[in-house]
């Protein structure tokens, strides 16, 4: 096959230099607190603390207490240290400057005023509760016979054992443990929540997150990930295996050949009887057995099939005990509620475990107002646990690029950018129970898409590096800066950061293109790339796993780190920013350069850089808990065109509908797609393809090929 009279103008990006006061800018001279209950400014008191300071019995537990402490400015390492030595914990900020603090009642109050701690103040019983707490009626679903059912975060210096044996002398229910993230799921009548709020080892109360309801081939092609995998001798041959991955679903998938023999169910209890599960097991890793058509994007790898719980529950166990670096879940949670407890747990699970990846739909709640304050078509995502900053929410296409309606948007609730990658699943063909195959839809089915090219891509890089697993912040990163654009240039509430392409995300790992180092507030580094000649757009992307964020915090972001590209020449280029301000019109514009305060993964895009050398400078702008890690990738892009399928060895059924797929830089002019039978003579499919077009459908001729 054969592509020629191709006509290709190059985008014009127009990088304009913002104002240092950008989306989510804090000044460093403001001390104002941004609790996500509203804005307060604490007191000035330090002059006012001494040894006398009363401690009261509701912020003592056994010999410690917990306290806000803020500070004039970031504590350094120094500092750090000096806290350390008197036996105080930071252990949660929330901008600007300020902490929760776990304090020895032993220390020495004075000694603060040495420290730079501008502010000392307890922490009210009010600050520990969801505001959804606060309102008069309760949601049905977190009632259980008369009780309500809660998430309870103690503090982390404190014994789950501990915990448990205070709720036990308080009769409260215990339904579940989560000690390697400080919860308790428990159930209480509500009248006693304030009270419980009140007791000194409670650290945040919050509902339980609202019960899972299911969201509801050419997908291989469209994610690029047969091109990873291909049917011809000595080819790329990355199906998954070795990898285990895990779906959390409606139960029991099958019985169907395709999970033969790969396929753990053994956590499944209750099968909810649902063909949803067959879908989304399908999508990831169906081996194509009974039509090779249908093969998943990891069709090599072992599948953990779970029935979905709303806590996520044995995430980080699977990973540990059972080396499962991927799970899947295309469940709504809720509509946009926040950065909530189930927010913080997935957040902290990945942090604390750096090969770990979570992947979640979007949804399908488009068409309805959840609150962010835009209207239907906006603020959408539904879920606590898709918000998270380290997971992957994934919006809706179908198999022509388009975003299907039902696809929910962004922003999350504090301005991130929402969905962040997209992925075919409307009308994705996938197993179905007793041997068969059925079309699916929604961001059900476009989740396990993203899941099962996260496989390959582990598979791969343990490879290329002596069977080491992958930090899943690289893997992240180099899904988010290599996807294929969609909808505005750059990220958007509607595509995130565009399409999955499961090739170009390898290229990354194979070539390695990419840095990693870790940074401290105040810290700059700069590192070096080598521009080949020819490149028609650079992009280069930061991108880091941020710790856990403050259930109590408006903004979500903890460690800031801010990137910019210089040409050498004097030219400083910016990061890709949105501008979340709740107006339909507004989060509808294309990004633009400036600084960004409030992701924790930036991209800057130059166009037609001149050969040579770039200096890419990442400032530790903000790290209250660091030092940070962070990945560094990067794109060239040339003025080529790659086919992806058919990519060699595929046998294509005379007389079947077929669609070439392909790689190309620019969207302007015609692409010609032509085929041959017998490697002389070409007969022309179209000469008219628009620019911005990757696929092309034909029939297939009735006649053997050579």
């Amino acid at each position: 096959m054969k592509h020629e009279n191709l006509i290709k103008l190059t985008s014009v990006i127009l990088f304009l230099l913002i104002s240092m006061a950008s989306t989510g800018q804090i000044s460093k001279t403001n001390y104002h607190v941004y609790f996500k209950k509203g804005t307060a400014l604490p007191a000035e008191n330090i002059s006012d603390i001494s040894n006398k300071t009363i401690i009261a019995d509701n912020e003592q537990y056994g010999e410690r207490y917990y306290r806000y402490i803020q500070f004039y400015k970031l504590p350094t390492p120094a500092i750090q240290k000096s806290l350390d030595q008197k036996g105080i914990k930071l252990l949660e900020y929330i901008p600007n400057n300020l902490y929760v603090a776990s304090i020895p009642t032993t220390v020495n109050l004075n000694d603060l005023r040495a420290l730079q701690v501008r502010s000392f103040t307890a922490i009210p019983a009010n600050d520990k509760m969801d505001s959804r707490l606060e309102a008069e009626t309760l949601p049905e679903w977190s009632i259980h016979k008369e009780q309500v059912r809660l998430i309870l975060k103690y503090y982390s210096d404190i014994n789950n054992n501990s915990v448990r044996a205070e709720l036990n002398k308080l009769n409260i229910e215990i339904v579940a443990e989560m000690a390697h993230v400080d919860m308790f799921i428990i159930q209480l009548p509500p009248i006693q929540m304030q009270a419980l709020a009140n007791r000194a080892f409670v650290r945040y109360l919050d509902l339980e997150s609202e019960p899972g309801k299911p969201e509801s081939d050419d997908g291989r092609n469209l994610h690029r990930s047969n091109a990873i995998d291909v049917d011809y001798f000595g080819g790329y041959d990355f199906d998954g295996t070795g990898v285990s991955v895990a779906i959390n679903d409606d139960g029991f998938a099958g019985p169907h050949i395709d999970f033969k023999g790969r396929a753990d169910q053994s956590d499944v209890i209750n099968d909810l009887s649902g063909t949803h599960g067959d879908m989304t097991v399908g999508i990831v890793g169906a081996a194509g057995n009974l039509d090779p058509r249908m093969r998943g994007m990891a069709p090599g790898a072992f599948l953990w099939v779970r029935a979905y719980s709303s806590s996520l529950p044995n995430t980080t166990a699977l990973h540990q005990n059972n080396n499962v670096m991927v799970f899947s879940s295309s469940y709504s949670n809720g509509c946009n509620a926040g950065y909530t407890s189930t927010t913080q747990l997935v957040d902290e699970e990945i942090y604390d475990n750096p090969s770990l990846m979570q992947v979640f739909s979007a949804g399908n709640s488009n068409n309805n107002d959840c609150g962010y304050g835009a209207g239907t078509q906006w603020g959408n995502v539904t879920g606590g646990h898709k918000i998270g900053k380290n997971v992957i929410a994934t919006a809706n296409l179908y198999n022509d690029n388009s975003l299907a309606g039902s696809s929910s948007r962004g922003p999350a609730s504090d301005g991130r950018v929402k969905p962040d990658i997209a992925a075919h699943g409307q009308g994705h063909y996938s197993t179905s129970p007793d041997n068969a195959y059925s079309p699916g839809g929604g961001t059900s089915a476009a989740a396990p898409g993203i899941a099962g090219v996260l496989t390959q891509l582990h598979q791969a890089y343990r490879e290329l590096n002596n069977g080491a697993n992958a930090p899943s912040a690289l893997l992240k990163a180099s899904l988010l800066n290599t996807a294929f654009d969609l909808g505005n240039t750059g990220p958007d509430f509607k595509f995130g950061w565009g399409e999955v392409n499961a090739y170009k995300a390898f290229k990354t790992l194979e070539e390695q293109r990419y840095v990693s180092a870790m940074i401290g507030t105040g810290n700059l580094h700069t590192h070096t790339l080598a521009i080949p000649a020819g490149v028609k757009e650079l992009r280069v992307m930061v991108y880091w796993h941020d710790v856990e964020a403050s259930t109590s915090a408006a903004i979500a972001l903890v460690n800031n780190l801010d990137m910019t590209v210089n040409d050498g020449n004097g030219n400083i280029h910016y990061p890709l920013i949105l501008d979340h301000t709740p107006d339909p019109v507004t989060l509808d514009n294309p990004a633009v350069p400036g600084i960004d305060s409030i992701n924790n993964v930036e991209q800057v895009r130059i166009t037609n850089p001149a050969q040579g050398n770039l200096y890419v400078k990442i400032n530790g702008t903000a790290i209250p808990q660091g030092p940070q890690e962070y990945y560094l990738v990067y794109e060239y892009i040339y003025d080529e065109i790659m086919v992806t399928y058919p990519i060699g060895g595929e046998g294509l059924i005379p007389g079947a509908s077929e669609r070439i797929h392909w790689e190309a830089h620019g969207t302007t002019g015609n692409f010609t797609a032509e085929y041959t039978l017998d490697g002389n003579i070409w007969y022309t499919l179209s000469n008219t393809i628009p620019g911005d077009t990757r696929f092309y459908g034909f029939t297939v001729p009735d006649t053997v090929s050579l």
